[in-house]
């Protein structure tokens, strides 16, 4: 293999692989190769986010077993053609784009529950919906993301953050053995005795970075009931609404039995239109009777009148699909912080402000600053037990700016300006973690942010697995000898203190 440089090909030098070489790769695999003029290769193509549409692979590659992955990897360390995995293909960052070799897993879509030890092995190429297809009759669960067409790989090797988080923990808490082929063609089990640290890493430690992940077992829990709330309010009151909420999910008595995501919304063609379309919402579970749930709403409800009100008792299944929702189609951007310190009152104002500045666009979802709530069983394990660090969270901020194609050319550098402009504001105030499943292709020091103190071990990993870098892309995990100067420190000194203290913004 050679050197990581030597990965990132201009898409002139890509083109150097003539059908000769493609040709090849076909004899070599069982699965399907797809090439323009195809007419599967433009739908095989399109990532979630149409900001990245643009970037079209040269080849898609839909493999069937692992032996044709490690097939595909061999050929493109051969050729040395860039080549990046999709399951779902929802980076926010774009990062299951590629201009030379996609790897599509769709044919890993299987998933078989083992009832009697209440597991489920799940294929990498499984979305959220066949996960929940799968459990539906069962009564067991996982923390489930909301968007049914999410890839259950991607979710889960960026940690898996879920409305049952609070209860039941990170969907990697709950990972009991994964397998997949490295760099080199090994095909690996791993578990807690078995390959341990690529277990460890796998965890948290974000998706692209150390194989191709072909399979997931995790360990399963009974389906609670809950009760579902849906709130409504108009911008009047939106600082003291999001300081209620805060209040809640910050309630020590709380912690296990309320789920919420809530936030602030604008829309509009212009500022001035946006800052008169501020709206803000309030959704998600508690676990426990209506009657409960209705008393400890009013600690927000008598803060501002909501202008429309929905709770109800669901059984588990028909609490999940009640909160699946649609990414929409438009492109975005995305960041986040992962707050480990409350939200002061001019914090909150300082979120509003954002939203009256935004500079407006046509899309129908607009603007956002929603707030993930965590601070339950997420914080049970020690920041180094798996890859994902962020075990003193209260809550995860993202900030997303949505346009359309009618918004012109400068549409993406507004959104630039606007997105930098809230990360760099509440980061210093909220704290300088980062979601690696909310990737910001232009977050300062994203491996602090990301992995903090765990970034050393996981480069310790790459360094063993995939020294020359075949997987790579602008935020990936680096070999330990490519570490940057300030991520080496991290591994000294830091036992001491939370992941995310002392991280620059």
């Amino acid at each position: 293999m050679r050197v990581v440089g030597e990965r990132a090909l201009a898409s002139a030098q890509v083109r150097q692989v003539g059908n000769a070489a493609w040709t090849d790769l076909t004899r070599r695999i069982e699965g399907r190769v797809v090439r323009p003029p195809d007419s599967l290769f433009g739908a095989l193509a399109a990532p979630a986010n149409t900001r990245y549409e643009h970037v079209l692979p040269h080849g898609i590659v839909l493999p069937t077993t692992e032996s044709d992955i490690a097939a595909v990897l061999g050929w493109a360390d051969k050729h040395q053609v860039p080549v990046v995995a999709r399951s779902g293909g929802h980076s926010y960052a774009g990062y299951s784009t590629t201009g030379g070799l996609l790897m599509r897993l769709d044919m890993f879509d299987q998933a078989a529950v083992d009832l009697c030890n209440a597991t489920v092995t799940v294929q990498a190429g499984a979305r959220n919906r066949d996960l929940l297809r799968t459990l539906a009759s069962t009564g067991l669960t996982l923390p489930f993301g909301r968007c049914p067409t999410i890839g259950i790989a991607g979710y889960t090797l960026g940690g898996g953050l879920g409305l049952h988080t609070r209860r039941l923990g990170m969907a990697s808490d709950r990972l009991l053995a994964t397998r997949l082929v490295t760099a080199g063609g090994e095909v690996l089990s791993c578990d807690e005795d078995s390959n341990a640290d690529l277990f460890w890493a796998s965890r948290g430690g974000g998706g692209g970075n150390f194989g191709i992940s072909t399979a997931f077992t995790y360990q399963l829990c009974p389906t609670p009931d809950v009760t579902v709330f849906r709130l409504a309010f108009d911008g009047r009151k939106a600082e003291e609404v999001l300081l209620a909420m805060q209040d809640l999910i910050t309630d020590p008595q709380l912690r296990y039995s309320f789920a919420a995501q809530f936030g602030a919304t604008a829309t509009g063609r212009d500022a001035k239109r946006a800052a008169r379309n501020v709206t803000l919402y309030a959704e998600g579970w508690y676990y426990g009777p209506r009657s409960n749930l209705e008393t400890i709403l009013t600690r927000v409800t008598s803060v501002a009148r909501p202008t429309s009100s929905y709770v109800a008792e669901l059984d588990g299944l028909g609490a999940q699909r009640y909160f699946t929702d649609e990414v929409a189609s438009d492109p975005f951007m995305t960041t986040s912080v992962v707050a480990r310190i409350p939200m002061r009152a001019t914090d909150a104002a300082r979120v509003v402000a954002h939203l009256h500045a935004w500079p407006g666009s046509s899309s129908r979802s607009g603007a956002s600053v929603s707030f993930f709530a965590m601070g339950g069983a997420d914080q049970d394990m020690a920041p180094d037990a798996t890859a994902f660090v962020h075990r003193d969270a209260l809550f995860v901020l993202a900030a997303t700016h949505r346009w359309t194609t009618e918004d012109g050319p400068e549409a993406s550098s507004r959104a630039t300006e606007w997105i930098a402009g809230v990360r760099r504001d509440m980061s210093a105030h909220l704290g300088t973690g980062s979601f690696v499943n909310f990737p910001d292709p232009a977050l300062p020091r994203w491996w602090d942010a990301y992995y903090g103190s765990n970034y050393p071990r996981l480069a310790r990993i790459k360094s063993e697995y995939d020294p020359s870098g075949l997987f790579h892309y602008p935020q990936s995990v680096r070999p330990l000898e490519q570490l940057p100067s300030d991520a080496q420190s991290l591994s000294a000194g830091r036992a001491a203190i939370g992941p995310c203290e002392g991280l620059a913004s």
